[in-house]
């Protein structure tokens, strides 16, 4: 059955403000009240009956309101008041706090060799006057300081020995006082230079990746309603719903940083990396590039569901083995110390990441509560069992090298519908994303008529192809 999958992806909001229960004759809010952060924007949740929306701020010098978007100017306090066609309202006490020391941070290249450089980058208001990174228990002050439109983009460029997950906290310095930002990121340093090796490892999504990304997203500065899906978007493709705090009316390099810490640190990255090392799926970085573009553009449901699409992945070809391996899965959302050895006391080797999963080298517990575990990474050492959810898996590794490649691409090229419509954007999407995945190929090419790796072509797009 073909996939509607936009539809999928947005099935609890279609709208920008979405109906309650048909039985409610009012109107509520989800939040009573809340705080936000000056220059950022809020997507108030409404249910209601009636057909119309009329929104009203107390106070507009401190925030305005527009279509449900609360805009926060500068601190104080106001109401937010949604009034229907019916004659009910409903109130929200709203608190605009001081603006936040850093707008976003993030890293590059976002594929991090060992012993290569790296570049720190934070983006700021021009009220700041100086910011430094925090990580590997070093400060890294910010050696370069460019004006961007309204805002100061900050860097620094250090090179890091070691491999691993390394937690970066961003200081910006305002009215000479230093203030801890909560634009924190990680970043993952690799020891594998060959791209088309296939391995079963954590990976990140590459640059020539992200660049595919924002060119097929495209660039909107403000928030506003992606026609193909009834859904708020904004910069690079960042979807927008209820309940979500985000900067509105942002430059590129925001809707960048915005884009990559979507990728990195929302639950693509961590969501495709799960799905295919907790399944012994070998896999190369082009592959997971791909997939990770076309989860981006549709959603990751589905990974979860018991979709074809996913079988098919599973059933790549596998080199059994007998026996079984006990795999961990981290469930503290904060994350997860590695140590040295078992005991609170000891030396942090890393912090797994919330989801993140391990092989688990002995069923003993040591010292009653701490399991010796191996991470995707090759670090060994020990977890607290309280954090850790241990489960039995089959033996046997998988490789995406070994997919069946027709029933793959034609399945893949079904994902090309919204709201029931055939969409020929993102049936060429699903084409170049082919091309990435099979013959590490980057590139926007695909245009009407244009198959070089004579991929199997529904009989949808034969007939578009025909007018």
């Amino acid at each position: 059955m073909k996939k509607n999958i936009i539809c999928i992806f947005i099935s609890l909001f279609i709208a920008l403000l979405y109906p309650s229960n048909a039985n409610s004759a009012s109107i509520s809010f989800q939040y009573k009240s809340l705080s936000i952060p000056a220059g950022k924007s809020f997507f108030m949740p409404v249910q209601h009956q009636g057909n119309q929306i009329t929104w009203h701020s107390s106070n507009t010098s401190i925030a305005t309101v527009n279509n449900g978007i609360i805009t926060a100017i500068k601190p104080g306090s106001l109401t937010i008041t949604a009034s229907d066609n019916l004659g009910n309202n409903a109130k929200c006490n709203v608190n605009v706090l001081k603006p936040e020391p850093i707008k976003f941070a993030y890293y590059t290249p976002n594929f991090c060799l060992k012993n290569s450089e790296v570049e720190l980058i934070a983006i700021t208001n021009t009220n700041i006057q100086d910011v430094k990174f925090f990580l590997d228990n070093r400060y890294f002050p910010a050696s370069n300081k460019t004006f961007e439109g309204n805002t100061i983009v900050w860097s620094c460029k250090i090179t890091l020995n070691k491999c691993g997950t390394f937690f970066v906290q961003p200081f910006a310095k305002i009215n000479e006082s230093w203030e801890k930002a909560n634009s924190t990121f990680n970043i993952l340093v690799s020891n594998n230079t060959d791209y088309n090796k296939h391995s079963i490892e954590k990976r990140r999504i590459s640059d020539n990746a992200i660049k595919f990304i924002y060119t097929s997203e495209g660039f909107v500065p403000h928030v506003y309603v992606d026609k193909l899906c009834n859904l708020l978007t904004l910069g690079y493709g960042k979807a927008i719903y209820p309940g979500n705090l985000f900067y509105n009316n942002i430059t590129k390099r925001e809707a960048y940083a915005m884009l990559v810490n979507t990728l990195n640190e929302s639950y693509f990255c961590s969501k495709l990396n799960d799905f295919l090392i907790s399944n012994n799926i070998m896999f190369n970085q082009q592959e997971f590039d791909a997939l990770l573009s076309f989860s981006y553009n549709i959603g990751t449901n589905w990974m979860c569901s018991d979709s074809y699409l996913k079988n098919i992945i599973l059933n790549s070809t596998a080199s059994t083995s007998n026996g079984k391996t006990l795999k961990g899965v981290v469930i503290e959302p904060d994350g997860l110390n590695l140590r040295a050895s078992p005991s609170i006391n000891s030396k942090k080797i890393c912090i797994l990441q919330y989801n993140e999963s391990v092989t688990v080298l002995n069923s003993k517990k040591f010292n009653n509560s701490w399991y010796h575990v191996k991470t995707t990474n090759g670090y060994e050492g020990y977890c607290h069992c309280n954090f850790l959810s241990v489960s039995e898996v089959l033996n046997g590794v998988k490789s995406l090298q070994n997919i069946d490649k027709n029933n793959f691409a034609s399945e893949f090229l079904s994902y090309h519908h919204s709201l029931k419509k055939c969409i020929l954007g993102l049936f060429y999407r699903r084409l170049d994303e082919l091309a990435m995945f099979f013959y590490g190929n980057y590139n926007h090419h695909y245009i009407k008529g244009y198959n070089p790796h004579k991929f199997p072509i529904p009989n949808c797009i034969k007939k578009l192809w025909q007018l």
